[in-house]
């Protein structure tokens, strides 16, 4: 490459970097210049300013107002390009148009949030009892031209109704020339003659859904109810006593004395021709016993006898036989000293004791007595001869 080549960039290089910097001066914005505003969500700007990228120091841009704002007159709708190259700030010259009164809504409220400027959204809510007819909600935007108005139009709240209740064999509703009922609406039932009325006597119109009418209970029934007179032995009835009860009735039992009740005093005649709750019992009153301990008792006595003569003992087992005396082991043993009680057990110690102190005093008795008379009859006595 010869040397006239080779300095040519050198040269391109040294006088076209301050030829680039000046044109990229020319494009940067003077000092105190501003760029096209921002948007504002209420205005537009007017005239050639809404095509204008770049705006000299002092320009001023005007406004004017988007479709459901209108002009708020405490601010001027304008801008300026401050020194700096920013925009002065951007008051609310333009402000949002209030939507008209929607009114009263029959049977209902209407739900506002914050207001009913345009953009804001209300709520349509029934009162209870009754279904809302139309749309929930409106929005508050342009209807036409730069007018405002609601998107939707005032609902109806209509009663909830309820079909025809139902009819009854052997009785009838009192709305039986009413053509529809509403949510609320209230029937009531009745039997005719002796039958009686089984359910609920009133019932009314409701919802669960807020939406269908429904009766709040199924209808009652009329039937004949008999039940017999309650038979309580050992015991009696201490209301009106009748040959029979109708549904419902009551009567009060009580017990004869010493009779204990098991069960409620109180019963009533049943739908299915029973008492409720059952016909009580009267079980006879049984105090506690006490059982005392009971013990045997055995008297031994010494068996004698004397020539010609006889003796015995009352209650006892000696006995005499020519003369002679014999008792087995030598005891005596008494007959009615010792008691026995059902079931093999001894009478109590009471008796016992009582009988063997009894016993104690005959033997000594006979051995007083028996001397005297052989003295007697002798005159003359031997202890040792009658030992």
């Amino acid at each position: 490459m010869s040397p006239a080549a080779q300095r040519t960039p050198l040269a391109l290089g040294l006088f076209g970097l301050p030829s680039l910097l000046l044109l990229l001066l020319d494009l940067t914005p003077a000092r105190g210049d501003c760029n096209a505003p921002e948007r504002l969500h209420f205005a537009v700007l007017t005239g050639d300013s809404a095509a204008q990228q770049s705006f000299p120091e002092g320009s001023e841009v005007k406004y004017t107002c988007r479709p459901g704002y209108q002009r708020n007159f405490k601010f001027p709708p304008t801008r300026t390009c401050l020194p700096d190259g920013t925009w002065s700030k951007a008051n609310e010259f333009c402000q949002k148009k209030q939507c008209p009164n929607l009114g009263e809504l029959t049977n209902g409220h209407i739900k506002i949030e914050n207001d009913i400027l345009f953009g804001s959204t209300v709520s349509f809510i029934c009162d209870e009892g009754y279904v809302l007819i139309g749309e929930s909600q409106s929005r508050c935007e342009i209807v036409e031209g730069n007018k405002v108005g609601w998107s939707e139009r005032l609902p109806v709240c209509e009663a909830i109704r309820c079909d025809l209740p139902p009819v009854i064999d052997n009785g009838q509703h009192t709305g039986i020339n009413q053509d529809f009922f509403t949510y609320g609406s209230v029937v009531r039932y009745r039997c005719d003659a002796t039958y009686s009325l089984i359910g609920n006597e009133v019932i009314h119109c409701t919802t669960e859904n807020m939406k269908d009418g429904i009766w709040s209970d199924p209808p009652p029934e009329c039937k004949v109810v008999r039940c017999e007179t309650p038979l309580l032995p050992n015991g009696y009835i201490q209301s009106l006593r009748r040959s029979s009860y109708t549904y419902k009735e009551t009567v009060i039992l009580e017990c004869n004395p010493g009779f204990n009740m098991i069960g409620k005093e109180m019963i009533s005649c049943g739908a299915n021709n029973t008492w409720i709750p059952d016909i009580p019992q009267c079980i006879k009153d049984v105090k506690p016993t006490t059982v005392g301990a009971t013990t045997s008792t055995t008297t031994t006595t010494s068996s004698s006898s004397s020539t010609g003569g006889s003796s015995s003992s009352t209650g006892g087992s000696s006995s005499s036989t020519g003369g002679s005396s014999s008792s087995t082991g030598g005891s005596s043993s008494s007959t009615g000293g010792s008691s026995s009680s059902t079931g093999g057990s001894s009478s109590s110690t009471s008796g016992s004791s009582s009988f063997a102190n009894k016993k104690e005093n005959q033997l000594i008795t006979v051995f007083l007595v028996i001397p005297l008379v052989i003295f007697t009859q002798t005159g003359s006595f031997s202890f040792r001869n009658w030992l």
